[in-house]
This record gives structure tokens, C-alpha cells and sequence, in this order.
């Protein structure tokens, strides 16, 4: 049995992304017809994270690069 491979969507009602076959384009168009469903769709948007301010990622690349400077080589 093949494994199916996930459409890169958030956690919505305890489902991490819709799922489809790899290599089968038309089990991929089932999983797209399913994510523009008015209800599906609506749950998948109000589950995006809000982006960050540049300032926030700016502070993330700081702070990962400040632990890789402690870090032994």
C-alpha cells in the first residue's frame, strides 16, 4: 500500500494537512477540490499562523546565530 503524502496545510480539526497519493495527479486534484470546499477552505485560513514582523525575524536569525557562535566546534 502506498503512503500518501501531505498538502502543506496547518493542523485543522486535528488533521495535520490533506493527504494524497504521491505520483497520482488526480488523487491530488480529489485533495485541492477538498481544500476549496467553502467550510474546509475557511477552517484552513483561520489556522495560518499570523506572520512575523521583520523585527521578530530578525531577532530569531540574531538569536540562532548567537547559540551557533556557543556552540564547540
Amino acid at each position: 500500500m502506498q503512503q500518501k503524502a501531505s498538502l502543506p496545510c496547518p493542523n485543522v480539526g486535528g488533521v495535520s494537512g490533506l493527504h494524497f497519493l504521491p505520483n497520482d495527479p488526480a488523487d491530488l486534484v480529489r485533495a485541492m477540490r477538498k481544500a476549496m470546499e467553502p467550510m474546509m477552505h475557511e477552517g484552513l485560513v483561520k489556522a495560518l499562523p499570523q506572520p512575523s514582523t521583520a523585527r521578530e525575524m530578525a531577532r530569531r536569525y540574531l538569536d540562532f546565530f548567537d547559540e551557533a557562535l556557543l556552540e564547540p566546534v
